[in-house]
């Protein structure tokens, strides 16, 4: 009996970590990128806050961890690695405290279990959602990102800081929106919610080229069918292109003025005449 009952359990546990395997494996629709968040080996008030802040507004898919870990991912990223594959997140945010780099927080990404990108930032004059009065931000609530400057158009850092922060905050894609559930209203008024931070860009780790092809690699079933001419302009307008044959401009039918008849030589007025 005792035999039955562990093979039995065998096969369920089996189960469990085949369908946990199956999860976890490369899908031609991925799935909403989870966040981790977590402290290094000090951190100050500042950076709790903003932390928990962060958390609030990428929840529900976000996980915080409340314990502190000895980690540097600029020294070694293994921990980290482990962290994120085992609570299964494709982005993190770090945040920790030393005297050489006060007020510091690293956002970054994991792919396929590696290491991929990250940026490390100073936080200042941090003002949190509980110091302003008013209404907080609902959980799952997309916030508006504006990119001023030619920074985030010509320089690659900016440009893959950008990249990072619609990741961040990119959230569940809507495909379409219920109409009757918009109110339309003349009037718009902007309240403030918070967080307010100030980041300074200290250091960066950008992908290698083999890790960033793999990377944005695109499924065939998801690309775009190319239509024969047809093409987009820089403003994103569709131009369409057609190829006529060769036209004979005098069996066209336009309109006739006087001006362009053509008049009866003086043969022809006596054949009329005769």
């Amino acid at each position: 009996m005792e035999k039955k009952i562990r093979s039995h359990f065998g096969k369920r546990t089996k189960g469990v970590h085949r369908r946990r395997y199956k999860k976890k494996q490369p899908k031609v629709n991925e799935t909403v990128k989870k966040v981790l968040f977590l402290k290094g080996r000090k951190t100050s008030e500042n950076i709790r806050d903003l932390l928990t802040d962060l958390y609030l507004i990428t929840k529900p898919n976000a996980h915080k961890l409340t314990r502190k870990n000895d980690i540097v991912p600029f020294d070694d990223e293994t921990s980290l690695e482990f962290l994120c594959n085992k609570n299964d997140c494709g982005l993190f945010v770090l945040g920790s405290h030393t005297k050489k780099r006060p007020n510091n927080l690293i956002v970054g990404r994991v792919y396929d279990n590696h290491l991929y990108d990250m940026v490390e930032f100073g936080v200042d004059s941090l003002k949190t959602i509980h110091q302003i009065k008013g209404e907080t931000c609902v959980d799952g609530t997309k916030p508006l990102l504006v990119f001023n400057g030619d920074g985030f158009q010509f320089d690659e850092d900016y440009k893959m800081i950008k990249n990072l922060f619609i990741d961040l905050f990119k959230g569940v894609v809507v495909q379409s929106i219920l109409l009757t559930s918009l109110q339309k209203s003349p009037n718009v008024d902007l309240t403030d919610m918070g967080p307010h931070f100030n980041l300074t860009k200290r250091r960066i780790q950008m992908a290698s080229n083999d890790l960033m092809k793999t990377a944005t690699w695109v499924h065939p079933s998801l690309r775009p069918k190319k239509v024969k001419n047809v093409s987009r302009n820089k403003l994103g307008d569709k131009v369409g292109r057609i190829h006529m044959g060769k036209q004979n401009y005098n069996s066209i039918a336009t309109r006739k003025m006087k001006a362009f008849k053509k008049k009866k030589t003086n043969n022809q007025k006596k054949f009329y005449k005769k």
